[in-house]
């Protein structure tokens, strides 16, 4: 069985693309959240994802933006307007698809049983990195063998205990001097 699990797209539609090209014979897709904001190509973005049919799409912060874009109104300028100027343009059948997406929680996918979270427990809490208190992993309240997380675009795996936590990178916006899509197989 193959599963590709993949996050934080960001409106890249070039860099998701490029992911699909190097996979095939995909059976299941996982997509941890934030398809769209701040990349231009929302719609194509939107338009490739649905086409992979992922068994779960989670909630992310920038997808919870797009419906509400009030969660964004107080960033600087640049950034309100940038939101908006995507968003003007995104298709109604892109913001249908996005307020199907589902919470956080358990799930099985492929006979696999997880935990599928975006990875912002809330404002306050500091984000999931490698270097995290173990504490900080816990607090996603795991009781599955399985974590998948993504948000801060960091690819990492780890092991506490009895679960596997797996944040697969970004594929639109890597981090830690990564220039390619990052994600999970």
């Amino acid at each position: 069985m193959k599963t590709l699990i993949i996050s934080d797209i960001h409106g890249n539609a070039d860099a998701l693309q490029a992911v699909v090209d190097a996979e095939d014979a995909i059976d299941h897709t996982i997509f941890l959240g934030d398809a769209l904001l701040a990349g231009p190509q929302a719609n194509e973005t939107a338009a490739i994802l649905k086409s992979l049919d992922p068994e779960v799409c989670v909630m992310g912060n920038h997808d919870e933006e797009v419906l509400d874009r009030s969660l964004y109104a107080s960033w600087p300028d640049e950034w309100v307007a940038l939101h908006d100027w995507i968003l003007d343009r995104l298709d109604e059948s892109a913001y249908e698809y996005i307020r199907g997406y589902s919470p956080a929680g358990r799930y099985t996918v492929g006979g696999v049983d997880m935990y599928l979270h975006h990875g912002e427990i809330d404002k306050s809490f500091p984000k999931i990195l490698p270097n995290a208190p173990n504490e900080s992993f816990l607090a996603l309240e795991s009781d599955r063998p399985l974590t998948l997380f993504g948000h801060t675009h960091v690819q990492f795996e780890r092991q506490i205990g009895s679960t596997r936590y797996i944040n697969p990178g970004s594929v639109g916006q890597p981090r830690c001097g990564i220039f390619h899509a990052c994600y999970g197989v």
